[in-house]
C-alpha cells in the first residue's frame, strides 16, 4: 500500500527537465477541458513552459500531431496554455494547461 501511494504521488507530479537551467513542474488534471486543465506549478520562461507541455502531450498522445499552440485568458487574468492536436484517426483534440505562477510577462496586462 505504501508503495502504491508513493507511485501515485510520483505520477501526479511530473518534473520536466531541459538542460541544467530549465525546469517546469506539472501536476494533475486530464487537460481535456478548461476545468480539468493540467496545472503548471512552475516555469522559468515561456520556452520552458512550451518544452514541458509538449513533452507531456507527446508522452500521453505519442501519435498526435501538434497543430496549434495559444494562450487563452480566463476571468481572473490567469492564462490557459492551449495545445490542439490531430489524432491518427483525424480527430482534433484540445488540451488545456493552467499557468499560475508564471512571470508577469506571460499574463495579460489590465488596460
Amino acid at each position: 500500500m505504501k508503495h502504491h501511494i508513493s507511485t501515485c504521488l510520483i505520477a501526479a507530479t511530473v518534473i520536466c527537465l531541459y538542460g541544467s537551467s530549465q525546469a517546469a513542474e506539472i501536476s494533475g488534471g486530464s487537460g481535456l477541458t478548461p476545468e480539468s486543465a493540467v496545472r503548471v506549478l512552475a516555469a522559468e520562461s515561456e520556452e520552458d513552459l512550451t518544452e514541458c507541455v509538449t513533452a507531456w502531450v507527446r508522452q500521453r498522445y505519442p501519435q498526435d500531431i501538434i497543430t496549434v499552440r495559444s494562450f487563452q485568458y480566463i476571468a481572473d487574468d490567469r492564462a490557459l496554455y492551449v495545445i490542439k492536436t490531430l489524432t491518427v484517426e483525424g480527430v482534433h483534440r484540445t488540451i488545456y494547461f493552467e499557468t499560475p505562477g508564471l512571470p508577469a510577462q506571460f499574463v495579460r496586462k489590465k488596460s
